[in-house]
């Protein structure tokens, strides 16, 4: 179903309904009153599934293309929107099958590790990262949103923390390129052995920013800014210091919805309350 519960989508928080209308193009008819889906296609800028034979991104090619038991470096070719595959991670970031969201495979990082990929295409406008996480206790990570080269600090973009104590914690940066960065604690804690859907949603023309939760928006007292000031954003990178390990599934980036994608969602809303109404 089109509908399950809200999601944030861009600048907003929409059902989820409007978050799958943007992920896929739909293509759609009517047919005796009943609205019928003839084909979706994915419209994702990127995604890592981290699995093999089934699940987001997998195939019918084995170890491909992802290599449950291995270490990610090196992995994931093929998937859609990437320059090129997972880098770092040493042999503290391993494709693991035991403990998974979805599909058949999962990262998991351990200790002092860090792993980063490259977007195939810059990107300079709206768009939203969602990731599927959860933590062991003694948990730490640092997760970065910036500018793959040049690099730095002065090319960082939005910054958020998991830290050990139970607690996620948002950088609100001014630009500045700090070097010790001032956190703001967003309210939401994290419990061991459970899954969360953590999402941002960026504004790369006004360089802020917004965090959620599992659907729900954290409330800061101003908008979330960037540590530096970058051009464009086409990196993501995950680095950890903790005790406890820490999974990662399901990583999708989305463009914002646009004005047609929304107006075509609430059009074929409507006709299915009609439809039911006249039953």
């Amino acid at each position: 179903p089109f509908i399950r519960r809200p999601r944030a989508v861009g600048r907003f928080l929409f059902p989820l309904g409007v978050f799958e209308m943007h992920r896929y193009l739909i293509m759609a008819v009517v047919i005796a009153g009943n609205l019928v889906v003839v084909r979706t296609v994915n419209a994702a800028i990127a995604s890592a599934g981290f699995n093999d034979a089934s699940g987001l991104n997998s195939d019918a090619t084995a170890d491909s293309p992802y290599e449950i038991g291995d270490f990610v470096d090196g992995h994931g070719a093929g998937e859609p929107g990437w320059l090129s595959p997972w880098s770092g991670g040493a042999t503290q970031v391993t494709i693991q099958g035991s403990t998974v969201f979805e599909g058949d495979g999962a990262l998991q990082l351990t200790g002092s590790s860090g792993i980063n990929r490259i977007l195939s295409v810059p990107q300079t406008d709206y768009f939203q990262i969602t990731q599927t996480m959860r933590f062991d206790p003694g948990a730490s990570m640092v997760v970065y949103l910036d500018q793959s080269a040049p690099q730095g600090e002065a090319f960082q973009g939005p910054i958020w923390q998991v830290h050990a104590d139970g607690n996620f914690v948002v950088i609100d940066g001014t630009g500045n390129a700090c070097i010790v960065c001032s956190g703001e604690e967003t309210g939401f804690t994290w419990v061991p052995g459970t899954w969360y859907e953590i999402t941002l949603a960026i504004d790369v023309p006004s360089q802020t920013w917004e965090f959620f939760v599992d659907g729900m928006k954290y409330d800061s007292p101003d908008p979330l800014g960037y540590r530096g000031t970058p051009l464009f954003l086409d990196r993501i990178r995950y680095q950890t210091a903790g005790s406890g390990p820490i999974y990662l599934d399901q990583l999708v980036f989305l463009p914002e919805p646009s004005t047609v994608a929304l107006a075509l969602f609430f059009v074929l809303a409507a006709l299915g309350a009609r439809t039911r109404r006249n039953r």
